[in-house]
């Protein structure tokens, strides 16, 4: 849930943690539980919002491309008509125009194709990933059932020899991507990439996240686990009440209208801490860096 109401900020909204210090709500989560304990059925729910977003903007896009077609084939009708012949207009009369004979259809070439917005995604390379994040600069989540398929994913295509892991975890900070290919000779540029990762894992399969050499890269320590207390395994008739679901949905729909409610040049509202959080912060950080430090 974390992270699908992350997803709803987006680039929206920034934290300022102090002078020089932004956050984003980028979260990367994992569920931890063995296999039959119904993971994945309970991460479902969780992405629901996510899932109905899609299909509104589907829809949307399915309509715009459906009135698209036929605004071109209307247009295209009129680019083939021969231009009707200019005359001297006689004395007294008006010379005719496009505004006064009626609208002039717009060239067929000149209406823009619809795009298809995505708040998520499932599986993808990074390439493909980079293209998407272009499109959608508010941001995305990547929805994986396993975790383990999206680790072991990393690098397929170039045979282990590839950077997909640091960039993923360049993604992680925020950073900025200017991506330059030799067959493109126009580079993507994001300037703020926002992806969040949503997923399960049983324990066996922790060690997959880690590098495969061993090396403390950082990139497991990007990631929040949620340990879920086992319990017994029964069938009940318990169940999420639809007035339940919909009222999660609402908090989704209502995070992601807030930065559309504002009017500001920039396109990042800029949240500050209320007066006494930093200190809570700042102590609750300086006791984790002891216990690092003096721990294993």
């Amino acid at each position: 849930m974390l992270s699908t109401l992350s997803t709803a900020i987006g680039t929206g909204h920034c934290i300022q943690i102090k002078e020089g210090w932004l956050e984003w709500p980028i979260l990367w989560t994992a569920t931890i539980g063995d296999t039959g304990t119904a993971k994945s059925p309970a991460q479902d729910k969780a992405v629901e919002p996510l899932l109905r977003r899609q299909k509104q903007l589907l829809e949307e896009f399915q309509e715009a491309t459906k009135e698209v077609y036929f605004a071109k084939k209307t247009a295209a009708k009129a680019d083939r008509q021969p231009a009707a012949k200019s005359k001297t207009p006689a004395k007294g009369e008006e010379q005719s125009s496009p505004a006064a004979g009626g609208a002039e259809t717009e060239p067929s070439s000149s209406i823009p194709t619809p795009q298809l917005g995505q708040v998520f995604t499932t599986d993808t390379t990074l390439e493909a990933l980079n293209c998407c994040l272009s499109r959608n600069p508010r941001g995305i989540a990547l929805v994986r059932d396993e975790l383990t398929a999206w680790v072991l994913a990393m690098n397929e295509y170039k045979k282990g020899s590839g950077a997909d892991r640091p960039h993923w975890q360049s993604m992680w900070n925020g950073s900025q991507i200017v991506v330059n290919r030799k067959n493109n000779p126009k580079p993507i540029i994001i300037p703020r990439p926002f992806v969040c990762v949503i997923g399960t894992l049983p324990p066996d399969m922790l060690g997959e996240l880690c590098d495969e050499q061993g090396r403390e890269d950082g990139f497991i320590h990007r990631m929040l686990f949620g340990f879920p207390e086992p319990s017994p395994r029964i069938l009940t008739d318990d169940g999420i009440r639809p007035v339940t679901m919909a009222r999660y949905c609402g908090v989704f729909d209502g995070l992601r209208r807030l930065r559309l409610n504002m009017i500001v040049a920039d396109p990042t509202v800029t949240v500050e801490l209320a007066p006494g959080v930093f200190e809570i912060f700042r102590d609750w950080v300086n006791e984790n860096y002891a216990e690092m430090e003096n721990g294993p």
